[in-house]
């Protein structure tokens, strides 16, 4: 009796330990899947580990903590993370929407953002609120009427010539208008004398283009020229006289030139554009200015603080200027290509 007793009291506590890890065994484990999510049309969700690092232990509509959710449908875009990471979420915006991605080691962290359905600029501007960045529009065919080609997130990338050396980028800046499409056609009526200007606007030589201009007269026809010839051309001879003929004008086509041309590397052409932009006292183009504080020429830095500082005399710095968050402007393609007029030779 004394041994069976011993054998009993021996399998108890074996076989509670059994038991015991069967029923642990059982409990549910976590999935790791986001919550709610067969609630939601989800068309990309995922998590980052390192996210964990943020201490909230809510589910942003149906998000676990480090997780986030993409959804693109007819060009409109919204995004739902709570946590994950920036780069994380642009790369893959990046590829499913078929833009260039650059970007800074310093440039990532982690995001909590719900951001409604609406285009890409809004996505950007949010998702990048106090990063400085670059974004680059091509114009294509559609609603839409341009699509994101590139994206630059931190400081403007430098580029380099055969030689080695460096050739400073210009940041650039976005506009609050669409520019309207340059067809590089000029008609400015029936007359002779307007066929012989058109002709010389259109096929001359670089300084036959900046004559030519000088003797445009501001009307419609007028104007609509200047800014094909401007659209055109690269040469900064030809805008700066494009720049000096519409300098009192104050419209959407004049000031779709004036804004390009405080993002030109050349120094002159931007400080004219300066110029004009002190002599309009337009406020609006506070942030145009403000990215001309970092262009490679120090006469172009010094010049735009001194604007600056003459369009916001009378209002107090805004709250804006200072900010980091940089769009650049759709652009004509022949410019962006480095193509020219027949006469830029």
């Amino acid at each position: 009796m004394h041994t069976k007793k011993l054998e009993k009291s021996f399998i108890w506590p074996v076989f509670a330990s059994f038991a015991l890890a069967f029923l642990l065994g059982c409990e549910e484990a976590p999935s790791g899947k986001p919550g709610n999510v067969a609630e939601v049309d989800v068309e990309k969700i995922s998590g980052d580990e390192s996210s964990q690092e943020i201490q909230q232990s809510t589910v942003v509509d149906g998000l676990e903590t480090g997780q986030y959710l993409l959804q693109i449908s007819a060009g409109k875009i919204s995004l739902n993370s709570a946590g994950s990471s920036r780069i994380a979420i642009l790369e893959d915006l990046a590829q499913r929407t078929g833009f260039e991605l650059s970007y800074t080691g310093d440039s990532d962290e982690l995001v909590l953002l719900n951001q409604p359905e609406g285009g890409m600029a809004e996505l950007l501007e949010a998702l990048l609120e106090g990063v400085s960045y670059q974004a680059e529009y091509t114009a294509e065919a559609g609603d839409n009427g341009f699509r994101l080609s590139r994206l630059n997130i931190g400081s403007p990338p430098m580029e380099y010539d055969s030689t080695g050396g460096d050739i400073y980028t210009q940041p650039t800046i976005d506009l609050a208008v669409v520019f309207p499409e340059s067809t590089g056609e000029i008609f400015l009526g029936p007359d002779p004398d307007d066929a012989d200007l058109a002709t010389r606007l259109q096929f001359g030589s670089i300084e036959d283009k900046a004559d030519a201009v000088s003797e445009l007269t501001i009307d419609a026809a007028g104007l609509n020229a200047a800014y094909q010839v401007y659209t055109q051309t690269t040469s900064p001879e030809v805008r700066i006289a494009v720049l000096e003929l519409i300098e009192s004008e104050d419209n959407y086509l004049a000031r779709s030139m004036i804004v390009l041309s405080l993002q030109s590397l050349d120094p002159e052409e931007a400080m004219v554009a300066l110029s004009i932009v002190e002599s309009l006292d337009d406020f609006s183009l506070v942030a145009q200015v403000e990215v001309l504080y970092s262009h490679h020429d120090a006469g172009v830095r010094e010049l735009a603080m001194e604007v600056l500082e003459s369009i916001t005399s009378g209002f107090g710095k805004p709250d804006n200027v200072g900010a980091t968050t940089v769009f650049s402007a759709p652009r004509d393609s022949s410019r962006i290509e480095g193509g020219g007029g027949a006469g830029d030779r």
